[in-house]
């Protein structure tokens, strides 16, 4: 579990999709260029790869660079109307890219995002347009630009097309563009009847949710660490529910508070926090032998450390206030239900020996001495 969490944090790919009013599409991507070059998803690279890149010849790097290229070129998709259009590469990163870097090198091990940009003309009369990008980019943040319309911001699963996206608006004089191929069968439901407004905010709202979910199941192992810790010293299931709405509140503020620019905390701070603060409760619950009445008021301030992550990658997209405080709600409601489904899990488990005179000794000290190993490691590793 602990090497789920790396020195670095994974790097959560942005798709900025701008389509302008004649019909041309900018597809600009933020990613982990060098997971990308690794043909590895960022959160699986360890500082031990990325050191042994850099220490490898430049005729290597260059190649994963060029083979890298290749891939952008057949892995993205864009689809017209049923219709694909083939992007072209405008502004690939080099190895000149990664060296000006590495020249300003700021203490992190690998790039935080490196971008790409890409290019497209829509054909005139195009109704809707859908997009994919590649499957290694893992979950990906798609925000929508359209002439005389709000920016919008819509999470996409790994490899998955883009739900239809209106582009009715946009008149292209480009009557039948060489990029243009013939009709493709393709995910079915780009095929679908363009959604209504209130069927598009249902839908971002369901996807962030859903995000909200896999940021604790199954990709939060700090969150899952730290719940579990206050799990095992509840005195009750009421006392416990609190505990944990408490995080998910501190949770909510600090990324409201984050995503509006009013609380910026580098990661470099962030990270060993959120490693101390499961630790603190491992340490207290081989300390204490009851919980005690300021377990609400932990729980609280650590969530309000624990926020601070997932607000970090909304920070730099600008969005409106609505769709902010939409994706912000979703997104926590799917925490909430992240948290809940652990609870479970560890009631179906351990709550049969809750009441059992050896509770403490056989189940409470060894788990929470787990606990306490791993966020140790992690704590190091983050430092």
């Amino acid at each position: 579990m602990a090497r789920t969490v790396e020195a670095h944090p994974p790097v959560t790919s942005v798709v900025h999709l701008t389509i302008s009013s004649h019909g041309e599409v900018a597809i600009a991507i933020q990613y982990d260029a060098l997971a990308f070059a690794l043909h590895r998803v960022s959160a699986e690279v360890s500082d031990e790869e990325i050191h042994e890149l850099w220490r490898s010849p430049a005729t290597r790097f260059s190649e994963l660079l060029s083979d890298s290229h290749h891939r952008w070129s057949t892995e993205v998709r864009l689809l017209a109307d049923e219709k694909e259009i083939v992007p072209s590469i405008s502004q690939p990163p080099t190895l000149e890219d990664f060296r000006e870097w590495i020249d300003t090198d700021d203490g992190l091990p690998h790039p935080e995002a490196m971008r790409i940009v890409m290019h497209a003309m829509l054909a005139s009369g195009t109704q809707r347009i859908s997009l994919r990008v590649p499957e290694l980019l893992d979950q990906v943040l798609l925000v929508i630009e359209r002439p005389g319309l709000e920016r919008s911001i819509l999470p996409l699963d790994p490899g998955e097309f883009s739900p239809p996206i209106d582009v009715s608006m946009v008149s292209s004089p480009v009557s039948n563009p060489t990029a243009i191929t013939e009709s493709m069968e393709v995910d079915n439901r780009t095929n679908h009847d363009l959604p209504s407004v209130d069927q598009e905010w249902l839908q971002t709202s369901w996807r962030f949710i859903r995000q909200g979910f896999l940021h604790i199941i199954p990709f939060g192992a700090d969150h899952a660490l730290f719940v579990l810790g206050l799990f095992l010293m509840a005195s009750h299931g009421k006392a416990l529910l609190i505990q944990v709405s408490a995080f998910t509140v501190a949770h909510t503020v600090t990324m409201t508070l984050a995503s509006l620019h009013w609380v910026l905390i580098s990661p470099r701070i962030v990270e060993p926090l959120i490693a101390l603060s499961i630790l603190v409760v491992a340490i207290e619950n081989l300390w204490l032998k009851i919980s005690n009445a300021w377990k609400t008021l932990t729980a609280f301030g650590f969530g309000l450390i624990h926020g601070l992550g997932f607000a970090s990658v909304l920070v730099e997209l600008n969005l409106p206030t609505n769709q902010l405080i939409l994706g912000l709600g979703s997104f926590s409601v799917g925490v909430e239900l992240g948290h809940l489904a652990i609870l479970c899990v560890a009631y179906l488990l351990l709550g049969w020996s809750r009441q059992r005179p050896w509770y403490r000794q056989r189940v409470v000290l060894p788990i929470s001495a787990g606990i306490g190993a791993i966020a140790l490691y992690m704590l190091f590793e983050r430092l």
